[in-house]
């Protein structure tokens, strides 16, 4: 192509000869040109295609992890079924006879199990444990339906279903049909869904009861929830610089959800107050991608600063105190629901315990995956040998909120305060006793002269 560009710039003494050359010439440069823009699309397309891989894995942030065996299967659960995965280790092939197992229910509403991925760690301590992908969401799709229809399933939409028809086929499914012979770990919504299960099978009796539950990252009361994350004190969004609240309210009035000031306020207040591992692991990314927006946005509403779907009205903070069963709450220092709102659950139920991690969002089991999975297994050691500690200290806030080093430099503080204010009393007395001394002399002597 350069050469029949320079046949014509400098008009060669063989001007018929150029001619030919150039007409000949420029069939070839259409041709490697359109073969070089075939190349452009084709790599634009795959770059599109590509996922975007994650700097992180979730198996590389759980501390202590072993060889697991994972078995895969379904249960049919209203014409879906409902995939889930069980994860064992040969030390839970010995114990299962003592360590009780843990069902585990993810949040969303419909974000699949994956991020939960890191407590599969509690199968390396002997406890098997499951995973499933609620209805909906992941591998959890109705057969032969390419294009998912929302319409086609309305109960995917009502708390109850998960709660009375869908945790219930799975438990029966795994023959745990005697109360007490399970536990479960709910994270965000799965807890508002724990909980509506744990009521009915408290009250009616109809459902088993599982031995204990952990509710991380829980709320009762959806109303209150929003209330408290604007908070000008203690709420995430509240404390924000003021025109950040102000950008989102205007975002929120003018219902400008897919707008990119929406989306990149949402993506960096992910990292502040959902998960703080930053950027996020795989295990994160793949609930990303099973998540099915039609019941998310449904139940959830179109704001992640708001709660408008069908579960505005969620709360059950009345009927708490109808669980009997020993709960574990545990929830981050910066999490999106705020301690008045787990609070409000730990003054409701009648065994509780507490834990505050320092160093976590929302997502705890992948922000601190090893004091998460360290805080659940002695919890439910303490709950199958009789320790369960709640009871006692229900009413002087069993908090855990801080970590060992924290309670070590709080003991020493306390300490050395102790012994800084038991010196400083005995000083004053030893001073006081000296000078009442001295002016009991010089009154004797006054009295003596007088």
């Amino acid at each position: 192509c350069t050469e029949i560009l320079l046949c014509k710039i400098n008009n060669l003494e063989r001007p018929r000869m150029c001619s030919s050359f150039a007409r000949l010439g420029q069939y070839y440069c259409l041709s490697r040109l359109l073969e070089i823009c075939l190349l452009i699309l084709m790599a634009a397309t795959a770059a599109q295609q590509e996922p975007k891989k994650a700097f992180y894995k979730c198996t590389d942030l759980t501390p202590d992890l072993c060889d697991l065996d994972v078995e895969q299967g379904s249960v049919m659960v209203r014409g879906i079924p409902v995939v889930y995965w069980q994860y064992t280790s040969d030390k839970s092939h010995q114990s299962s006879s003592s360590l009780l197992p843990i069902i585990a229910i993810h949040g969303g509403p419909s974000f699949t199990h994956h991020y939960m991925l890191p407590l599969q760690q509690q199968a390396c301590r002997g406890r098997p444990i499951v995973f499933y992908d609620q209805a909906g969401c992941g591998a959890s799709l109705p057969k032969n339906t390419t294009h998912f229809k929302l319409d086609d399933y309305p109960w995917l939409l009502d708390p109850n279903y998960y709660a009375q028809d869908e945790l219930p086929a799975l438990l029966q499914h795994f023959g745990w049909t005697k109360d007490g012979s399970f536990h479960i770990i709910a994270n965000s919504w799965g807890t508002m869904l724990t909980q509506l299960y744990a009521i009915a099978a408290n009250t009616d009796h109809q459902e088993v009861l599982p031995a204990s539950m952990v509710l991380s990252g829980p709320l009762s009361d959806s109303v209150a929830y929003i209330q408290a994350q604007w908070d000008p004190v203690d709420g995430n969004l509240g404390t924000l610089p003021t025109y950040i609240q102000s950008r989102i309210h205007a975002l929120q009035d003018a219902q400008a959800w897919d707008s990119s000031e929406y989306q990149a306020l949402d993506a960096v207040l992910t990292t502040h107050f959902t998960l703080r591992t930053a950027p996020a692991p795989d295990c994160w990314k793949a609930s990303q991608e099973g998540v099915n927006l039609d019941v998310y946005s449904a139940m959830q509403g179109p704001s992640e600063f708001g709660m408008a779907g069908v579960l505005g009205d969620f709360n059950t903070t009345s009927q708490l105190p109808s669980i009997r069963q020993p709960v574990l709450l545990t929830h981050g220092r910066y999490d999106t629901m705020r301690p008045s709102i787990v609070q409000t659950i730990q003054d409701q139920l009648p065994h509780v315990e507490r834990v505050m991690l320092l160093r976590s969002g929302h997502v705890s089991m992948i922000d601190e995956a090893g004091l998460m999975n360290d805080y659940v297994a002695d919890f439910f050691e303490r709950v199958e040998n009789g320790h369960f500690r709640g009871k006692q200290v229900q009413n002087t806030t069993m908090t855990a909120s801080i970590d060992v080093l924290q309670e070590s430099f709080l003991n020493k503080f306390l300490s050395r305060s102790v012994m800084f204010l038991s010196t400083t009393l005995l000083l004053a007395l030893g001073i006081g006793y000296l000078f009442g001394n001295r002016q009991q002399s010089r009154r004797q002597q006054y009295e003596l002269v007088a």
